[in-house]
């Protein structure tokens, strides 16, 4: 069985991983778009700092793209699918065969605006590796920032700017900080800590445009404020990558729809990551990617219907990693109240603890500390808090080890869905009920992000040009190494080419696989 995976996020990758163990006779085909291997995407703002090096955090090292039965095509993407014969031709002239295809384009990040107001060099959206190494370098000659948005990504970012000297003024639309991991009171007291850290924030603001003669010089917001600054970083969000999935005919709403098999509208076509629609879904959520890619790969290889396994939703968790804060929320923490809930803040430590109207956990946030944290994490959807557990929860010194002997939450026919905006926690999750029709024939599909492309500034003494050369900054850190991949004689691969539109240079990863159609 020949697996076409069109994306290599965690998503693309979990399936790939998961394909192959389920079906270790599977030949799985990986396209990435990216020259990179897979990354740890939530460790983006330690490059962003300096902390970790590029190259230290992908997933796997490059020996494991080896291995029989997978082929990673590095900086390529589809450009033609033809479901009827069953074909895919990628961006650098392979044709390949398949008998199941599985899309995890991902999502690119949200524009503020599409009418170019935003587009001046020094504005810097904030998704791939070599979106982090170019803000890197251009925060080391900076010592002011302006972030679009303050979710956990982008206060992390923040963070990692402060400690490179700048100082980071956050713009947030909504009234406070965090506003799907917090609570009005928790809120508030996170902003007092990130204040001390040289963060300044300004709250239900939206950026009008960038202003400069050459790169970006200042941010004049909506309400005609202005700031002066030297980069802006973007983080307000992502939007689902579906133009594949809509070329295809396939239903999209959010994302692409799938049903819990995470099979999408067309047989033998799946989609997991950013770029799928789940009750749990919220664009960005590494963990819930991982879970739907691990079923998606799984479902993609089975010949049997009654063998697939269904995608259980995953209750959302956040953990804030700035140094000297530790807030952790996970599922839902109902910030409006409509729920019952437990609240303790006392002096250093904010604690929230949610559950159903029958006394399910469904969710609970603490700013201040770890305590507590990994029993409420186990508890989250398994066990049901007695009303006098939840009262005593209100209240110092509770003995955490307590949650682990209640008596476990029996949902019955009912699926519970943690935070899951716009559907009822208790309803079954349904299969989409209309197949759409499909087209013969899809091309061309770039899959492109709005964002201009910026080509890395290469270290003169490196020499070189185009994707060559070497990415370093003075203090000697590397960025992004490229590695010329000699072709093999043996298995026929093609030599590497640029001719990809993106301005790269790739080298494709060899291994076992051989169904190239010239």
């Amino acid at each position: 069985m020949n697996i076409v995976i069109a994306g290599a996020g965690i998503a693309g990758l979990s399936a790939a991983e998961a394909a192959r163990k389920a079906n270790p006779g599977c030949e799985v085909v990986l396209f990435s778009r990216e020259r990179q291997r897979p990354y740890f995407r939530p460790r983006l703002p330690q490059v962003v700092s300096g902390e970790a090096a590029p190259d230290g955090i992908y997933v796997h090292p490059e020996e494991w793209y080896r291995q029989p039965g997978l082929e990673f095509r590095l900086g390529e993407s589809l450009v033609e699918v033809n479901t009827e014969s069953r074909f895919v031709r990628g961006s650098l002239g392979s044709r390949l065969t398949y008998d199941r295809l599985l899309i995890a384009t991902g999502a690119v990040p949200f524009l503020p605006d599409a009418a170019g107001k935003f587009t001046l060099p020094g504005v810097f959206p904030l998704r791939t590796l070599l979106d982090a190494s170019d803000l890197h370098h251009a925060a080391k000659v900076a010592k002011t920032a302006v972030l679009l948005g303050s979710g956990l990504l982008g206060l992390e970012v923040g963070h990692a700017l402060t400690r490179l000297g700048l100082t980071v003024h956050v713009l947030e639309m909504s009234s406070r900080v965090l506003p799907f991991q917090t609570t009005p009171a928790s809120s508030a007291r996170l902003q007092k800590l990130l204040e001390a850290k040289s963060f300044v924030f300004h709250l239900e603001a939206e950026a009008e445009r960038a202003e400069g003669a050459e790169r970006l010089e200042r941010v004049v917001l909506k309400s005609g404020a202005g700031i002066n600054c030297d980069l802006m970083a973007v983080s307000a969000g992502v939007t689902a990558v579906t133009e594949l999935a809509s070329a295809l005919g396939l239903k999209t709403e959010r994302g692409i729809v799938v049903d819990q098999y995470m099979e999408t509208t067309s047989p033998g076509v799946y989609a997991a990551g950013d770029c799928a629609q789940t009750p749990d879904r919220r664009g960005g959520m590494w963990a819930i990617s991982r879970a739907e890619g691990l079923v998606a790969g799984r479902n993609a290889v089975s010949d049997d219907p009654a063998s697939r396994v269904p995608y259980e939703p995953v209750a959302p968790s956040a953990v804030l990693k700035v140094a000297g804060i530790d807030l952790t929320s996970v599922g839902n923490i109902d910030p409006e109240g409509k729920l019952p809930f437990a609240e303790f803040d006392g002096e250093n430590v904010y604690r929230k603890v949610v559950t159903s109207p029958a006394g399910q956990l469904v969710g609970f946030t603490v700013l201040g500390g770890r305590e507590g944290v990994a029993e409420l994490t186990r508890a989250t959807g398994k066990k049901t808090l007695a009303p006098e557990v939840l009262e005593d929860l209100k209240g110092p010194g509770f003995d955490f080890k307590r949650l682990d002997a209640l008596a476990s939450w029996r949902p019955g026919e009912r699926h519970p869905v943690p935070d899951a905006p716009g559907r009822d926690s208790g309803r079954p999750w349904q299969e989409p009920q209309a197949r759409a029709p499909v087209p013969e024939r899809l091309y061309p599909f770039t899959g492109r992000s709005p964002w201009p492309r910026r080509e890395p500034v290469l270290d003169p003494e490196e020499g070189g040009s185009g994707s060559e050369g070497r990415l370093s900054e003075p203090g000697g850190m590397p960025f992004l190494t490229e590695r010329k991949v000699a072709q093999d004689p043996e298995e026929g691969r093609p030599a590497p080419r640029s001719d990809d539109g993106l301005g790269h240079t790739v080298f494709p990863v060899l291994s076992s696989v051989n169904r190239y159609q010239h």
